[in-house]
């Protein structure tokens, strides 16, 4: 799945950009406006589909959709100034679609914008929605370092959500420097092991995050030292926080147990070089 990767990196990684202003009909009136990281939305009984296709487009962003059709009936919703991240959510339970998923990468100036997003609809089937065009060159991305993805092309691999994507393996060490607390062998061995769960592409942040978590849910607890069961607390509490589908959320592990699971293994071949 470009999916999953994208479902991993979800809770580590998010930026978004969105531009637009466009009008459908007289009966159907739709205008997209993003200003300083902002979205403006306001729709009046508009399909779906013509939602996220204007979006897309206006946007410049790849929208994949997986699954059947998309719901038929007319959407009214009027968003004024929300952060993107926040509208996206908005926009999705508004359309009413099972599951979405937002992929964020750098461009060559270090900032960050949305560049993908997965629609799940319902049903079989995989379509693209609206393609990114190269010939903008606020858009411009320069080298593949800049987008800091794991994956060489984002629509190759499939995911069903029956187990995890089996990425080589985590080497490093998360910073547990940074860390306000002791951590046990058992918390060192669950974090290092979930990181095997994540693209490479993004585990430097992924292991910022489960430590930030991890220390938070120390300190609640009054504790000197961060056990297995609080790591395993964090990677909960971070799906939850970023709003990952339940299908992936299933299958994040609980217990030490939970990591001898199977894994679907994938081509080396999709990986970026430098993360192989």
């Amino acid at each position: 799945m470009k999916v999953l990767k994208k479902y991993f990196l979800h809770p580590f990684v998010f930026a978004v950009v969105f531009f637009s202003g466009f009008s459908i009909s007289a009966a159907a009136k739709l205008e997209i406006i993003h200003n300083e990281g902002l979205l403006t939305v306001s729709a009046e009984e508009v399909l779906p589909e013509d939602i996220f296709l204007e979006l897309g487009k206006e946007c410049n962003i790849e929208i994949i959709v997986r699954g059947g059709k998309f719901p038929e009936n007319g959407v009214t919703i009027e968003l004024k100034d929300m952060p993107i991240k926040d509208a996206v959510k908005k926009l999705v339970k508004a359309c009413a679609l099972k599951n979405y998923l937002m992929d964020f990468k750098k461009d060559d100036q270090g900032k960050s914008r949305l560049v993908k997003i997965d629609l799940s609809v319902g049903g079989r089937g995989q379509r693209v929605l609206t393609s990114v065009k190269r010939n903008k060159s606020s858009d411009k991305i320069s080298d593949k370092s800049s987008y800091q993805s794991s994956f060489s092309k984002d629509t190759d691999f499939q995911w069903d959500g029956s187990a995890p994507i089996a990425f080589p393996e985590f080497q490093g060490e998360l910073p547990y420097d940074k860390s306000e607390f002791s951590w046990d062998e058992s918390a060192k061995s669950f974090s290092e092991n979930t990181m095997d769960l994540v693209p490479p592409g993004v585990r430097g942040i992924a292991a910022e995050e489960i430590i930030k978590m991890s220390d938070q849910i120390a300190r609640e607890r009054g504790t000197d030292t961060i056990t297995s069961d609080i790591t395993a607390e964090a990677l909960q509490r971070i799906s939850k926080q970023s709003g990952m589908p339940p299908e992936v959320v299933k299958l994040l592990p609980k217990s030490a147990e939970d990591f001898d699971k199977p894994r679907i293994p994938i081509d080396p071949g999709q990986l970026q070089e430098d993360y192989r």
